[in-house]
């Protein structure tokens, strides 16, 4: 079962008239990473302003990064909304890092450590870097061991996130076999997981017709996809807010997770063959998707909706909802609507729901027909 955020990360896209998918490296670049091996991906990121260097010019890629380093990178990746209430001790108003950390608290992204610390210049191990990036992707932890040589290192809050990157082929074992879980994990490190995570990056408004290799992260409000192939996920960021995106033949590999877009809509446009989609919209505002691809969508899963969702045009297969909003159903036609929480769900007139199913969870849900 899908969970609540998806999500996420990272290879920017130029800012050309004729906007691609591929990166374009930053001129210049920093002296002592231009013969690293993860040159190609700073230089890149950083160029688009995703990553920063230090005042006197470089990067330090084998420098360690902090807690309040790694929410600044997510935060710029996945245009994550509200913050949480400031609950932390040592987060002050003063603090270039508070915002950014808040963002994934209210996420559930990074934690305290229990005594009301977010500790946001401490350096981040390898381990806790791992849970954080899974967190983010909402990768469901495994329970099957990562299988690296030092598994038995890793600490059980971190076993399950560690196997699912490494299941997914985002993190690599180092020479002999080995992870080393409880040392820290560098800058050059983090880069090159996230770039493991997303070849494709879409951050400025406009059309996008090159195929994607694996995950596509699309964090701008009004995009347009068209005769393209992405061969991973593809999630919309809260960054896109209450914009529009449209898929205009496009093929989706993976699932489509939609964190963000309103009620202007999520447009699924004739020529698209699309998998399940997860909707896990956390901010204000109506999100509406719209298929008109002539096609079924297989699985519809509300995993968090906020102000409410709206399901228009054709033909739904299930539709699972799993959280306390408004559901408004316009579709032609859903097979299944399955109620798992207190969700407030309405069938407009000339919309056809074939069965609804109510779990023992949903408390307080209400089905209405008009």
């Amino acid at each position: 079962m899908p969970m609540k955020r998806i999500t996420s990360l990272l290879l920017v896209l130029a800012m050309l008239a004729s906007p691609a998918l591929s990166a374009r490296a930053a001129e210049g670049g920093y002296p002592d990473a231009q013969s690293h091996y993860a040159a190609q991906a700073i230089t890149a990121w950083s160029g688009h302003g995703v990553l920063t260097g230090y005042t006197d010019g470089t990067f330090r890629p084998d420098g360690t990064i902090t807690r309040g380093e790694l929410a600044a990178v997510l935060v710029r990746v996945m245009g994550y909304q509200d913050p949480a209430a400031n609950t932390f001790s040592d987060l002050g108003e003063g603090r270039w890092d508070t915002g950014y950390l808040l963002r994934l608290a209210a996420q559930g992204v990074l934690r305290g450590d229990g005594n009301g610390r977010m500790n946001p210049q401490a350096t981040l191990t390898r381990q806790e870097a791992y849970t954080v990036l899974a967190r983010v992707l909402d990768l469901p932890e495994r329970d099957a061991p990562a299988g690296f040589v030092d598994d038995a290192d890793i600490a059980p809050w971190a076993s399950g996130y560690v196997s699912a990157l490494r299941q997914a082929g985002y993190i690599q074992g180092g020479q002999g076999g080995y992870i080393h879980p409880c040392g820290p994990i560098t800058r050059a490190e983090v880069v090159t997981i996230l770039d493991r995570m997303a070849p494709g990056f879409v951050h400025t408004d406009g059309t996008y017709s090159q195929d994607c290799p694996g995950n596509l992260f699309v964090n701008a409000q009004q995009v347009t996809l068209k005769d393209m192939r992405v061969a991973g996920d593809l999630i919309v960021t809260d960054g896109v807010g209450n914009g529009e995106v449209s898929l205009d033949h496009v093929t989706v590999a993976g699932r489509i997770v939609l964190r963000g877009c309103g009620a202007n809509s999520f447009h699924i446009l004739p020529g698209c063959q699309v998998g399940d989609v997860i909707i896990t919209k956390t901010t204000q505002g109506m999100l509406r998707l719209v298929n008109r691809s002539g096609v079924t969508i297989p699985m519809i899963y509300i995993e968090d909706g906020k102000t409410g969702v709206t399901l228009d045009g054709d033909a739904l297969g299930s539709v699972v909802v799993n959280c306390d909003t408004q559901v408004i159903l316009k579709s032609k036609s859903v097979q299944t609507v399955s109620i798992l929480a207190g969700a407030r769900v309405t069938v407009e007139q000339g919309a056809t729901v074939a069965a609804v199913e109510v779990g023992q969870t949903a408390q307080n849900a209400s089905l209405t027909i008009r």
